[in-house]
């Protein structure tokens, strides 16, 4: 993310966590690290969201759609949200990159 940010592009990371790294870091150093990412290198961060959908629009950009990670079997809770305009998409699941066979 860090990378796409530094080469001018508009970054969103969507988390289903609250805080960014992995649970086992210190809250503090989370905090801290959320801090920087959104303050020093410009990249929206989106905790406590589930990406549910990914929309090609008529003019050809992506609408990423996304909900509460939180929200209550009833279906109550905060509201759906979106990001409209993406020119690409990437995602990444999980926390070790399974690259074997890519080049």
């Amino acid at each position: 993310a860090g990378m796409f940010a530094r080469l001018g592009s508009e970054v969103h990371v969507i988390a289903r966590q609250q805080l960014p790294l992995a649970p086992r870091f210190d809250g503090e150093v989370c905090r801290f690290f959320n801090e920087q990412v959104t303050t020093q290198a410009g990249i929206y961060m989106h905790m406590c969201s589930n990406p549910t959908e990914i929309v090609k629009e008529s003019d050809g950009t992506l609408t990423v759609k996304m909900e509460p990670a939180n929200k209550d079997k009833d279906g109550s809770g905060s509201s759906s949200s979106e990001i409209r305009g993406n020119q690409q998409v990437v995602l990444a699941v999980g926390r070790a990159a399974k690259t074997k066979g890519l080049g």
